[in-house]
């Protein structure tokens, strides 16, 4: 087990970002430093590899497959193996026959994960996948593997510490479900377990951790991006210098920008020499302004906040007081924070919302085939 050095990945969403050339880039820079420049045995992809479903013609499903071949001809090259979890299936959409000649030529070690599964990855290093699943009862699907022990756990999915937004969502037991695991089972079991899913990379403790999206391409996923190593039977996480910068600055009704125009002015400008490449263009990114105004700002200054900020293609504005008809905008953003949460599934969503409102648990299966249906040709 010593030496062996893994390299981990996970919701890459081909697709999600428009500029092509900045993924392709971006991921193959990543294989160049780690697997040209360093020993590597083995890269494992956490699942969502796909953004959505594609057409063959599509510009995302060329991309996903220069991707995988780059990668490939290294691997080749230096007998690395390869391995890549099925994720969220809103996502992956049963895309991944696309690498079938990866999979069925005998000159690459490179397998797709679809099933809950076990493998000698290497002499005397025992695994566990766990992809993606909907299964009708969590303690008896995974009863046997849940009852091993393993030197690494790489899955896709819920974990209860990780995802508290998902925590309580409950559906009946003879429908099937995405499991959530928690963290002590994971530990008990392993040395160290990295999740997909969740884009946010997270330390739950005990060496369970969720990897997160290596790109940004939204504001509330503020928090580094990046991919892991695990060396020495070690886990580091290296954070991705290239993500996008999305940048959230909230303005609270005691802020000194709202004494007059000079002021907000003033904070425009420190905003422009703090984030010159945004600005330049040179960097991507975009920055988002909430301003909680004060009772004594008047409809004119706000205006002339509006047409200043919109002058500035990189800046969004929000103004709290246009959510005046609801209690308190911090709550709601908080209760509703999974409905713009691309680690939460479209099902659970969905399923989520229907429980709060209208306090019915409409099963998950019910929800999926009316989705099928809706798009129907």
């Amino acid at each position: 087990m010593f030496g062996r050095r893994i390299l981990l990945l996970s919701d890459l969403h081909i697709g999600s970002l428009k500029n092509i050339p900045y993924v392709y880039n971006t991921i193959t820079n990543i294989f160049d430093k780690e697997l040209l420049q360093n020993r590597t045995d083995a890269v494992i992809f956490l699942g969502d590899y796909f953004h959505q479903l594609f057409k063959c013609n599509s510009e995302y499903t060329r991309l996903a497959i220069n991707i995988l071949s780059y990668l490939m001809l290294i691997c080749k090259r230096k007998n690395i193996k390869v391995r890549m979890l099925y994720g969220t299936e809103s996502h992956d959409s049963d895309q991944y026959g696309l690498f079938d000649y990866f999979v069925k030529c005998d000159d690459f070690d490179f397998k797709v994960i679809d099933k809950a599964s076990t493998e000698n990855l290497f002499y005397n290093c025992k695994v566990l996948y766990l992809p993606e699943e909907y299964v009708y009862d969590k303690n008896s699907y995974y009863d046997s593997l849940l009852s091993g022990r393993y030197d690494y756990i790489f899955g896709h999915g819920i974990i209860k510490e990780g995802m508290p937004m998902v925590r309580d969502i409950s559906v009946s037991k003879d429908q099937r479900t995405v499991p959530v695991f928690k963290a002590g089972e994971l530990a008990r079991i392993s040395k160290i377990c990295v999740f997909g899913h969740y884009h946010v990379f997270t330390d739950m403790g005990n060496e369970v951790y969720y990897l997160g999206s290596l790109f940004r391409d939204s504001f509330g996923e503020e928090a580094p991006k990046g991919y892991g190593i695990i060396e020495n039977d070690k886990f580091s996480f290296v954070e991705n210098g290239d993500a996008y910068i999305y940048k959230t600055y909230i303005y609270t009704k005691t802020s000194p920008i709202f004494q007059d125009e000079g002021a907000f002015t003033r904070e425009i400008l420190k905003l422009k020499m703090k984030h010159k490449g945004i600005f330049s263009g040179e960097t991507p990114g975009k920055l988002r302004l909430v301003f909680d105004l004060p009772s004594s700002v008047d409809s004119a200054f706000k205006e002339k906040i509006k047409n200043l900020v919109l002058k500035e293609k990189c800046i969004t504005a929000v103004f709290k007081d246009d959510f005046s008809n609801t209690s308190s905008s911090g709550s709601m953003e908080e209760k509703y924070s999974y409905i713009l949460d691309d680690s939460v599934e479209v099902e659970d969503k969905i399923h989520n919302f229907i429980n709060e409102h209208y306090n019915y648990d409409m099963p998950i299966d019910n929800i999926k085939n009316y989705i099928k249906n809706l798009f129907k040709f």
